[in-house]
């Protein structure tokens, strides 16, 4: 039947005919679309037109057979394409292409590499810090009970709350399902001792018997399915069970903790895994205590919701369930849920479990990664444009034997796609090498598992296509559309454009480099700022010792300190109730000036000293004295604070005037003001601080050692130490070194940087070299004649290397604004901070024509030097 007469009759919509007319041959289109026609005419009279559309389609599915399908890689002129043995030819052609130009593929391959492994660590970093607390399988319904206090006007922020709220909310608020506490050392070690083995633990808690239920602990063993419903009992994880009991059943087995309590091990647990918000080692029994001890514990409550409750819900219970039992105004505090998921990332309260990640940390990495996978990029697109306009003769000879546009769209694709392929199998290797080296920079385990996670390959597959396909377009679809004639000829496309490319591809590159080269400059000035800034104090050559459950010291503190300071390399001693940075660990309190409002009052830290702080630490006092022996009153009524305590209560001169201490019924004399000093990280301003004196919650000793011995001095402290607590070792640590603690965060972000950017720089380099060889290799007859007409070495050289360093020149103008907005940004979290000025930049620039110099000034000489005559002889 003729297509005419068909289009008379009833047909099937046009996006139903597409895919036959698509996929089938030329030659037998007609006769199959005529039959199909005919069916459906047929169903359409008698079905109507739906059944008629499917029968279309079934219809056409059948036809999908070898032989009726398109060969769209052929054409009239040659059918070629049909054999099946043509990719493999495209595969064995590539190859020796990349065997050929071997130089051209090492630097491709070598950027590729560099590049891809850099950021597969930066992705599995990103992917760890971003998967905390999400491998509980209950984690979407666990919440953790925050509390909020407020005193004049300013809401302060609690991780911790009592441990009475959980059982209330379970049996008083629908939704919740179970409750349980978690109970830190609070920063203090405990002495666990089994049989002659006896060592330091800072990660030992308590906990409800229902944190087993919640959390995912995987158990190795276990005595008990709810192994903390019993008290004493308590259960350890994989490494300590190594450390204690080599060879031995842990089960059963009493440890004993600080000479007073014995707990039975009834579990062991897989080591808690590092994407968790907090670590411990060894959990006993929080059901040891009393009802009443239990229900008065500051720790950390955690909830699992029934799967369709609402958090908001709760919060809103929680309101009320707080003005039912809590003593406090209802204005001043305020208890809700904050998501488990939440903590790390998201949540920065006060006494948190652990340092939480940083937000900005992880924004920080994926801006750097995508930097070096841009740079990466540019690399592989830059030399392989470049490389390939060394083809336009092969494909005008190609295309005059018979080459379609399709032969060469498919091996000059094919050919970057294995370079992407390659490349991204070695980086995997190479990542793998670069784990453990990342994790002594960040202080986390990170766990490569790409072959494991179909979302990870997929990302991966979809990087070597789109790099590959990038990289290869240019040839691929420009210059595979040249006239046979002219391709010949080397015609067909603008040498000015293309150098122009090439150039635009080389600025940009080149200012990435430069924005991370003075990020990398940033943040190491930063950090080395923060470090060394005057604080107001020394912690140099300064001992902190906790004596938490160092009894004998503390009972026999005045003794202990007397026979130490006999000793000449030991200074001096004081004995404090925080170490300074121990931020979360001061009081929090309020004051006012005698007779003031209650408006007046001034919210500051508190903390309790003896006599030699002031000169064990080296702060200086501005006005009045220091706490004397001779005044006996200094214990109860005299009180010490800083200029910024000073400055709150806006007064000239508060030295000499009374304060109330809010809520505590005392009145306290001003005696002196120190100057103020540091007693937390500089990620905060210096705020208001009382200091008392008194012993009795002092648990820290700093003491202060002198002379170039340190190490003998601390031998003789070790004696005396040991005659007051001959089973407790003494355990120290430099308060200079315990600041530095609290500048990790930004020294992974600066070793990171610094580590990223010399990769940038490295392949940043290779790209230049490769280019800049390419280049070099077109102007060597350029080079002879100049030569010839009397141009030296040194003119040469200058001649060579201009274009490139203008380049980079402009890469540094374009680079500086963005680096200027972007710097400007990440310091304004620091309250005290570098100035950004040009002394960054121009070094930075700097670096970058140095670099520039180095890469492609031994290339550059060698075509300088190069003899006219072997040049210009072909001419």
């Amino acid at each position: 039947m003729a297509r005419e007469q068909i289009k008379k009759e009833p047909q099937p919509p046009r996006w139903l005919q597409l895919p036959l007319r698509w996929f089938c041959t030329p030659a037998h289109l007609e006769v199959i679309e005529g039959d199909l026609l005919e069916m459906y005419n047929l169903r359409f009279s008698g079905k109507g037109r739906t059944a008629a559309n499917i029968g279309w389609i079934t219809d056409t599915v059948k036809c999908l057979r070898p032989g009726l399908i398109r060969r769209f890689l052929s054409n009239e002129r040659t059918n070629s394409n049909k054999n099946p043995m043509m990719i493999g030819n495209h595969f064995k052609v590539a190859r020796r292409n990349l065997v050929k130009h071997w130089n051209y593929s090492l630097i491709n391959i070598g950027g590729l590499v560099i590049g891809f492994a850099a950021c597969i660590v930066i992705g599995v970093f990103v992917h760890t810090e971003l998967s905390y607390d999400r491998y509980h399988t209950k984690s979407p319904r666990i919440h953790r009970l925050v509390l909020d206090l407020t005193a004049r006007g300013e809401k302060l922020p609690w991780a911790i709350a009592t441990g009475k709220w959980g059982p209330r909310m379970v049996s008083e608020i629908p939704g919740v399902i179970n409750h349980a506490a978690l109970i830190p050392n609070w920063g203090n070690k405990s002495l666990v001792e089994y049989g002659d083995k006896k060592f330091y633990e800072a990660r030992f808690g308590w906990a409800d018997s229902a944190v087993t239920e919640i959390f995912d602990f995987q158990f190795i063993t276990t005595s008990d399915p709810i192994p903390l419903r019993r008290p004493g009992a308590i259960i350890i994880s994989e490494s300590v069970a190594s450390k204690y009991f080599v060879n031995e059943d842990p089960l059963g087995k009493i440890l004993r903790r600080d000479d007073e309590t014995d707990y039975q091990v009834t579990g062991v647990f897989q080591d808690i895994p590092t994407n968790s918000h907090f670590h411990l080692d060894l959990i006993a029994s929080l059901q040891t205590a009393s009802k009443e001890e239990r229900d008065g514990y500051w720790g950390y409550s955690y909830v699992e919701l029934h799967e369709d409750t609402d958090p908001a819900a709760i919060d809103k219970a929680l309101g009320e369930l707080l003005e039912k039992y809590a003593i406090t105004k209802p204005n001043t505090a305020k208890l809700y849920l904050q998501p488990l998921t939440d903590i790390h990332l998201h949540s920065n309260l006060m006494y948190e479990f652990e340092s939480v990640g940083n937000l900005k940390t992880i924004y920080i990495m994926v801006v750097v990664g995508g930097f070096i996978l841009a740079i990466t990029c540019i690399n592989f697109i830059n030399i392989s444009t470049a490389f390939a306009m060394k083809k336009v003769n092969e494909i005008g000879i190609r295309k005059t034997l018979g080459a379609t546009r399709i032969n060469l769209i498919v091996q000059n694709l094919l050919e970057t796609l294995m370079v992407s392929a390659i490349s991204i199998v070695a980086a995997y290797l190479l990542a793998r090498l670069l784990i453990p080296g990342v994790e002594d920079i960040t202080g986390k385990s990170l766990i490569l598992t790409i072959m494991n996670n179909p979302s990870a390959l997929l990302w991966v597959a979809l990087t070597v296509v789109v790099v590959g396909v990038a990289a290869g377009a240019y040839p691929a679809f420009y210059l595979s559309g040249f006239k046979p004639g002219l391709a010949v000829k080397g015609g067909g496309a603008s040498a000015k454009s293309k150098a122009h490319f090439r150039k635009a591809l080389v600025v940009l590159q080149f200012s990435i480099s430069v924005i991370l080269i003075c990020g990398a400059l940033t943040a190491y000035q930063q950090l080395n700022f923060m470090q060394n800034k005057d604080l107001g104090m020394s912690g140099d050559q300064v001992l902190g010792v906790s004596i938490v459950y160092a009894q004998n010291i503390r009972d026999s503190y005045q003794s202990f300190k007397n026979e130490a300071l006999a000793y000449e390399g030991i200074e001096n001693i004081t004995r404090i109730s925080n170490f300074p940075m121990e931020l979360t660990s001061m009081w929090v309190g309020t004051f006012k000036l005698q007779g003031a409002s209650d408006d007046e009052v001034v919210r500051s830290k508190w903390f309790t000293v003896d006599h030699d702080f002031l000169p064990t630490l080296s702060i200086q006092l501005k006005e009045g004295r220091d706490f004397s022996k001779d005044f006996v009153t200094d214990s109860s009524r005299s009180v010490l604070m800083n200029e910024a305590a000073a400055k709150s209560l806006g007064v000239t001169n508060p030295l000499g005037s009374e304060i109330e201490l809010v809520g505590y019924d005392r009145k306290m004399e001003v005696v002196g003001i120190v100057e103020d000093f540091h007693f937390a990280s500089l990620h905060n301003e210096i705020e208001p601080l009382l200091i008392f004196m008194g012993m009795g919650d002092n648990t820290r000793l700093a003491i202060k050692l002198k002379g170039n011995n340190i190490s003998g001095a601390m031998d003789d402290l070790e004696k005396v130490w040991s005659k007051y607590e001959p089973s407790r070792p003494m355990e120290s640590q430099f308060l200079d070194s315990y600041f530095n603690e609290k500048y990790s965060n930004e020294k992974t972000i600066m070793k990171f940087i610094v580590v990223l950017t010399i990769l940038a720089i490295i392949i940043a380099g290779l790209g230049l070299y490769g280019l800049a060889a390419y280049v070099l290799q077109l102007r060597l007859k350029e080079v002879g004649l100049r030569k010839i007409l009397g141009a030296s070495n040194g003119g040469l050289l200058a001649l060579l290397t201009r274009d490139f360093v203008k380049l980079v020149l402009i890469s540094a103008l374009l680079a500086i604004p963005f680096s200027i907005v972007f710097l400007n940004s990440w310091l304004e979290e620091f309250p005290y901070r570098v100035e950004l000025g040009p002394g960054i930049f121009i070094l930075a620039v700097g670096l970058a024509v140095v670099i520039t110099m180095i890469t492609i000034g031994y290339r550059s000489l060698t075509v300088a030097n190069c003899n006219p005559v072997e040049t210009l002889r072909d001419e």
